[in-house]
């Protein structure tokens, strides 16, 4: 009789084991799905930046550069005020009516790209006719995609919200062979440009996004009594204006040196720069790519743990971003030369000393989004805009002399020091944090309960 209360322990210890190899095990397919999804997605994206290096002329690819870090500004508006809040607030706050939330979110993505769209269309057509001949036409393709793109992205995301990478990947699986085949089509045509290219892409994701829109099934009904939408925007502006700001100080530090840089040396040393940072691309969307699950995933564990178990997970999230980012630099600088020489066909040789400064800048970014996505989850978005504020604040200040002095070189000293400040900032704002809803004895104010006006509607 006394080995049974052993008996019954040891039986507990290898269920408890069990269930948390299959919890483990779960996770693991779910997030080769997400990368491989953003893989698919972030690749059809560097293979386009790559062949349009190859095959058009220095200062259209510069041109083709800074209306996509235009672009990029544009479109995280509204991932700050859409995708960010939807990836906080689905599996939390809507987490009983999911398909009437982002029927919702859909109505409000449709007012965001037209006014994309209008602004987009007024600022092309006054470089092409004012600016630049090359420029103009470039900020025009964009114009055309964004709304296209934007879709697209809601699409994904809302796989993610339901946990259902795999749903994500089949969108990723139609566009790339949609886009990279338009843009062969284009090249045998003698039509390949920063304008066509753009082109390509909206067609392509807008086809992608129709596909995953029909298998996502959302409730698209308006609600007779008015109040979802608004309650939903409400929500969405008082999180996202903290996460736009934030979005724009994160896209400050990679993207401001494009302008600086055109404005300084010229469109053709503004191609080589964007040369030198595609290669930076594959780890920063494998590191979205997973971010795509660790940030409600982070949302749920701290809603039920608090701060103190966040501590430890940012330093578990930026510790395997970091590790990640190190093995792919180092093959990346081991065979530098081979690369850029088979990337760009012989051109763009001038890049190759800048690579290993481009590495641990994106090593520290790594690392820094441990701090970020945990202070995110947590549904405190003011934070992480002052870390980002540091960030583009070192970027500018070192940024616009040292560009103005060394060109692209001056623009990866830039990179290095802002993300040394950002990283610095972010942990020493977490641990703040930290101590602070330990003195207080809480985390923050518990998740509200899902409206009414949804749940009802379920």
């Amino acid at each position: 009789m006394s080995d049974v209360p052993f008996v019954s322990a040891l039986q507990n210890l290898k269920n408890e084991v069990a269930s948390r190899s299959y919890g483990w095990g779960k996770w693991l397919i779910k997030g080769m799905f997400a990368v491989l999804d953003q893989g698919l997605i972030s690749g059809s994206n560097f293979l386009l930046g790559i062949l349009l290096a190859r095959w058009i002329g220095a200062e259209q690819y510069g041109a083709y550069a800074l209306a996509f870090a235009i672009f990029i500004l544009v479109s995280i508006v509204y991932q700050s005020l859409v995708l960010e809040p939807m990836t906080v607030f689905g599996p939390s706050v809507y987490h009983s009516a999911p398909k009437q939330y982002l029927g919702i979110l859909v109505r409000l993505q449709m007012v965001l790209g037209a006014v994309v769209f209008g602004a987009g269309a007024l600022g092309g057509g006054y470089f092409y006719a004012r600016v630049s001949a090359q420029l103009g036409p470039a900020l025009i393709g964009a114009t055309i995609a964004a709304p296209c793109v934007l879709l697209f992205w809601f699409a994904r995301r809302a796989c993610y919200v339901e946990l259902s990478p795999r749903r994500a990947l089949g969108g990723a699986m139609l566009y790339m062979p949609l886009l990279l085949g338009s843009i062969g089509i284009l090249l045998r045509l003698k039509l390949l440009s920063p304008f066509f290219a753009f082109a390509a892409m909206g067609v392509s994701a807008l086809l992608a996004s129709a596909q995953l829109l029909w298998r996502l099934n959302l409730k698209l009904g308006r609600d007779t009594r008015g109040s979802c939408l608004r309650e939903v925007s409400r929500r969405h502006w008082n999180y996202g204006r903290w996460a736009l700001a934030g979005a724009v100080f994160l896209w400050a530090p990679w993207n401001i040196c494009y302008p600086l840089v055109t404005k300084f040396w010229g469109l053709s040393e503004t191609g080589s720069l964007r040369a030198l940072l595609n290669l930076a691309l594959p780890i920063a969307q494998a590191h979205s790519a997973l971010t795509l699950l660790f940030l409600p995933y982070t949302a749920r564990l701290g809603q039920q743990e608090g701060w103190q178990a966040m501590k430890r997970q940012a330093i578990r999230i930026g510790g395997v971003y970091a590790a990640g980012a190190g093995v792919y630099w180092l093959f990346v600088c081991m065979f530098s030369g081979q690369l850029v020489q088979f990337l760009y066909a012989g051109r763009y040789t001038q890049i190759i000393p800048l690579l290993p400064w481009v590495a641990v800048s994106s090593i520290i970014g790594g690392a820094l989004l441990g701090p970020t996505i945990v202070i995110r989850a947590m549904q405190s978005p003011a934070p992480v805009c002052w870390i980002y504020l540091c960030s583009s604040a070192v970027a500018a200040g070192v940024g616009t002399p040292a560009i103005w002095a060394w060109g692209m070189r001056g623009a990866v000293v830039a990179l290095v020091l802002s993300s040394l400040a950002a990283l610095v900032s972010g942990y020493l704002i977490l641990r703040g944090r930290v101590r602070t809803q330990q003195s207080r004895g809480t985390f923050k104010e518990p998740v509200i309960a899902e409206p009414a006006s949804l749940s009802s509607s379920s």
